[in-house]
């Protein structure tokens, strides 16, 4: 189906969504575009990267998106996830697909082969979350392995989401959003992979301050220190690449 005809059809199924009194958004995430081989490869694609990669978003998932002046995403917090109906979701035929382009192959091939530079952004962020000051005196680079494009048809989207939109909190938590303005888009596209990083610190730091910052960087990454210290695995099916379809105005 093209792409344009895929959000009309998106936009129209939520023109008909009802009012509902409010509930708290979920948890946010930081990502944004890039100059790495990643990032690039991700434009490509018409994915939006995850700046930090830590948990894997159902297809489906309703989210609100922050933009900076320049129109570019800078965050987007869960409304409501549709990991709560897997089950239904399944009984009724829901169906998810699954395919690695040569691009992802090629991606992974050189990530695997000595891995991608994080670059200066991204790493200003891990420091941030690690709360380590001067993320020039660490250099990382990403390995990705397993890695899959996850995505769903119109059809299943428009299932997933009226399925969602039948429960109170959701209903709600859309509503309140809408109320206060804020760009509501669903979940389409996730591009997964088992995701580890190498680390090198720059400078003379010593073994109590490094094994201090691989514990504090591990943890922003919601991964664990293997081997010798200087390699964090971040995790499996990690989220890192996504797309989303946006939601027209809802009526009063």
């Amino acid at each position: 189906m093209p792409r344009v005809l895929f959000f009309l059809v998106i936009a129209t199924m939520l023109c008909a969504i009802g009012s509902t009194k409010s509930v708290t958004a979920m948890a946010s995430r930081n990502f944004g575009p890039d100059q790495t081989p990643l990032g690039e490869t991700l434009a490509a694609m018409n994915l939006i990267e995850m700046r930090t990669p830590r948990q894997s978003w159902p297809i489906g998932t309703i989210l609100t998106v922050t933009r900076n002046a320049r129109g570019q995403i800078v965050k987007v917090d869960d409304v409501c996830n549709p990991a709560l109906l897997a089950p239904q979701l399944e009984q009724q035929g829901v169906t998810y697909m699954i395919s690695q382009t040569s691009e992802m192959q090629s991606l992974e091939q050189r990530s695997m082969s000595g891995g991608i530079s994080v670059s200066a952004p991204i790493l200003q962020q891990i420091a941030a979350d690690a709360r380590i000051s001067g993320a020039q005196s660490f250099r990382m680079n990403v390995m990705l392995n397993n890695t899959k494009l996850l995505y769903t048809d119109a059809s299943s989207l428009r299932a997933t989401v009226r399925r969602l939109m039948e429960v109170p909190d959701c209903r709600d938590s859309v509503r309140q959003a809408r109320q206060e303005g804020k760009e509501l888009t669903a979940l389409y596209q996730v591009l997964v992979a088992d995701l580890s990083y190498s680390v090198s610190f720059t400078g003379d730091v010593d073994a109590s301050a490094r094994a201090n910052a691989m514990s504090q960087i591990s943890a922003a990454l919601n991964g664990r220190v293997e081997g010798g210290g200087n390699r964090i695995i971040a995790g499996n099916g990690l989220t890192f690449g996504f797309a989303l379809a946006p939601f027209s105005p809802m009526p009063q």
